[in-house]
């Protein structure tokens, strides 16, 4: 098991390739797409991300998405299991199967669709912080999508040494800072994980006292994302800057399209093959996006000196 020091850096958060408009999972398409992860500096993988349009498989499928992953990784990166259930049932099932595969830890967001109290949250967390498997937790605040897990709360949860960790997509900086005190104030540094959920705000965020970033540009351009917290945790703050850029223009460009098809168009422009697009979108609103994708790509490998486009 990767200790939580290993699972600082660039986590790179898995995109579904659709075979077709029924949702069925091209398995054979990931087992290419995790390939080529593996084979880059991310720290470790994400497998049932919210990039990954996780609610529209079926439990099979995300038990062979956990397995496949596992399987192509051999134990060269961190794993972190996206075991973000609707109900507690359906958590304990998906960490089952991340202990069954060899996860490292579990990313476990509230349950979602029905909205939760701060002290039903923590009743949750608390329960699923002591599953039976030994699974360890990451806290996964995305209120865009599920209730939000209060500053207060979380100063709770972050005293349960099974939780080593949040996600937190909310796009608050000041969250970062106090969550960064809180882990200060309980002597948590070494083993508590901040990951900065949003592209734009990485390098903030590592200022403010994240570790890493858990975000979709890390798995689809894992080497600029990757350069950016190698330049950062070696004090060399200008080259941080000069990495971020392009991935914040690259977060805005694909913010522009419909979650998360903008950023499969990124991967698509670099060459990746994200098989059917399934979302009810408009293509006429790929038009701009393309055209923008392709100047920061090209302005990436000419300032950088980065091959980006690898097809």
């Amino acid at each position: 098991m990767k200790s939580v020091k290993e699972l600082r850096g660039t986590v790179a958060t898995v995109f579904t390739p659709f075979k077709d408009k029924s949702n069925n999972v091209d398995f054979e398409l990931l087992r290419k797409h995790l390939e080529f992860v593996c084979a880059s500096n991310a720290k470790a993988i994400f497998p049932l991300a919210s990039c990954g349009e996780f609610p529209f498989l079926c439990a099979e499928e995300k038990k062979e998405y956990l397995r496949l992953t596992a399987e192509v990784n051999a134990g060269r990166k961190g794993l972190i299991a996206g075991c973000c259930g609707f109900n507690y049932t359906e958590t304990m099932l998906l960490m089952s199967w991340a202990k069954e595969f060899g996860y490292d830890a579990a990313i476990v967001c509230p349950p979602y669709y029905i909205s939760h109290t701060p002290d039903e949250l923590l009743r949750y967390y608390t329960a699923v912080a002591a599953n039976p498997y030994g699974m360890r937790v990451i806290l996964y605040n995305i209120p865009a999508f599920t209730s939000e897990i209060t500053t207060d709360l979380l100063r709770k949860l972050m005293e349960n040494e099974m939780i080593i960790g949040c996600k937190d997509t909310s796009g608050n900086g000041r969250r970062i800072r106090t969550m960064a005190q809180f882990r200060e104030d309980l002597g948590r540094e070494e083993t508590f994980n901040i990951y900065c959920g949003s592209d734009d705000m990485s390098l903030a965020s590592r200022v403010g006292g994240a570790n890493g970033s858990c975000t979709a540009l890390g798995y689809i351009v894992p080497e600029l994302v990757s350069a950016m917290h190698e330049a950062y945790d070696r004090g060399d703050l200008e080259t941080a800057i000069r990495y971020q850029r392009p991935i914040a223009e690259l977060c805005r460009v694909a913010e522009t399209v419909a979650f998360p098809a903008g950023y499969k168009l990124i991967a698509r422009k670099r060459g990746m093959d994200m098989g059917f697009e399934h979302n009810f979108v408009n293509p006429d609103d790929f038009a701009d996006a393309e055209a923008r994708i392709d100047r920061e790509l090209a302005a990436a490998e000419r300032d950088l000196g980065l091959r980006i486009v690898i097809m």
